[in-house]
């Protein structure tokens, strides 16, 4: 039996969600995004992109709460589009968990060298100009390791963690909040835009960005089956999760504008952690334990929302059927865990320089993923009227055209070339040239497979219960 454990309660959902929305380069980045946007163009550009974020998240919350079942936008898609939408979102979310999983093996060294520069010592090799270093490596491979090991002992191992380090991460951050409005001067803040730059392009160009900077809630549809709640109530924490995480970033780039005048701060090498290490030194050491706090939430998340996507692409025949196996003792899937761990193991060898490349590659997928499950959405309002949705979407047919204008032009953007946000030539072209041609392989070689197999096989191992639902 394939089947995965009913054990993840509401608030540990939450703290998933959350933590792994609420990274940790956005810590030590919040003066270069001043320095290219000006304190207004981060603030209200947060505020815009959670807004829409939440539109996206509104069709995740009716679908998720509709079919409760692991695998999320790939279950969506192929009740909508059938097989091969089924595993074009299958590919693009497990393109955008991996990658990011990937960025923090080199991510974990960086943040680190702020209490041990010492960390870059014994060079390995250089990548793009930009040499790997054996101790920093060592350490984000050491943390691989350690969530590897969590996520496979079980679901319930793993999201204990999380749900106790989301929490602090968000109480210190609303600590570092409340010290920096009382230190602080709202003087500091401006001018709230930069000379000669058009507001309404600072801030719009900046909501894109920080729309990469959300998307972690969409992990929480994988993990459908292993929630221990009501639909409705898992829809709710689909959106709770967004709406939250987009709240915390905007007060805390608030506080970091706020504590200083910002054109002072702008050459500060870790950001807000040497910024508050300036006002008091515990400070600055409470800013850097809640940009590791956000490495680890959202490392464990991604982990576990990249392994579940493998697993049920093995599970339902998209992939090969090894991808499928559960652990007969801890009831996790171990072989979509250790396929994720290689490739992170591999693709982490590539150091400091590929982290922008594995965040931008899976910022292009997840933008894919967010216009299937807009438009799975929409499609199955007209296919299956009938289907039980305990929470529906409010002013959809409204609000999604928009929500699809939205994150097509985020990876819109990001693939044509001279645009602010296009993709660094050769590397990540290559890169992402690399997963289509994987991922057209993989698809040519499953089609033997789909013979082999039924439609009403594949479709029972997808969509479960919810087959008799949906036809």
């Amino acid at each position: 039996m394939n089947q995965l454990k009913k054990v993840i309660r509401w608030y540990e959902l939450l703290a998933i969600g959350v933590g792994g929305i609420l990274g940790t380069s956005w810590v030590y980045l919040n003066t270069k995004f001043y320095n290219e946007y000006g304190t207004g163009g981060v603030i209200f550009g947060f505020l815009l992109a959670t807004l829409m974020a939440v539109f996206v998240s509104l069709s995740y919350a009716e679908l998720g709460s509709a079919l409760k079942r692991d695998g999320g936008e790939i279950v969506f898609a192929y009740a909508a589009f059938g097989l091969r939408g089924a595993f074009i979102a299958g590919w693009t979310l497990f393109t955008a968990y991996t990658t990011c999983v990937c960025f923090y093996v080199p991510a974990a060294g960086y943040l680190f060298e702020w209490f041990f520069p010492e960390l870059n010592t014994i060079k390995l090799w250089t990548i793009a100009d930009t040499p790997v270093y054996l101790p920093s490596l060592s350490l984000g491979v050491f943390f691989l390791i350690l969530f590897f090991i969590l996520n496979y002992k079980g679901v319930k191992l793993a999201t204990l963690p999380q749900f106790f380090m989301t929490f602090l991460l968000v109480g210190f951050g609303l600590v570092l909040f409340f010290v920096a409005t009382i230190k602080g001067s709202l003087h500091n803040i401006t001018p709230l835009f930069l000379k000669n730059r058009s507001p309404l392009k600072c801030t719009i160009r900046f909501s894109l960005l920080a729309m990469t900077y959300l998307t972690g809630f969409s992990a929480l549809t994988m993990l459908g089956e292993e929630s221990a709640v009501e639909e409705k109530t898992f829809g709710n924490m689909i959106v709770m999760s967004v709406f939250t995480a987009g709240l915390f970033y905007i007060l805390m780039m608030i506080g970091g504008a706020i504590l200083f005048s910002w054109q002072k701060i702008l050459n500060l090498e870790k950001g807000m952690i040497d910024e508050f290490y300036m006002l008091y030194k515990p400070l600055g050491r409470i800013a850097w334990f809640i940009s590791f706090l956000g490495m680890l939430t959202s490392l464990n998340g991604l982990m576990l929302a990249a392994s579940r996507t493998i697993f049920v692409m093995g599970r339902a025949g998209v992939m090969p059927i090894a991808f499928a196996a559960v652990d007969e003792k801890h009831r996790t899937p171990k072989n979509a865990l250790i396929f994720v761990f290689i490739i992170a193991l591999v693709l982490g060898l590539l150091g400091k320089k590929a982290m922008i490349w594995f965040l931008d590659i899976g910022g292009i997928s997840i933008g894919i993923a967010w216009a299937l499950c807009v438009l799975s959405m929409l499609k199955l309002r007209k296919k299956c009227p009938h289907l039980k949705r305990p929470f529906k979407a409010p002013f959809m047919f409204i609000i999604a055209p928009f929500s699809l204008m939205i994150v097509i032009s985020i990876f819109a953007v990001s693939l044509i070339p001279g645009t602010p946000l296009s993709l660094n030539w050769p590397y990540e072209y290559s890169m992402l040239l690399i997963w289509i041609i994987l991922g057209g392989i993989l698809h040519i070689l499953s089609q033997k497979r789909w013979k082999v197999l039924t439609a009403e096989r594949i479709a029972k191992n997808l969509l479960g219960k919810y087959l008799k639902d949906l036809y």
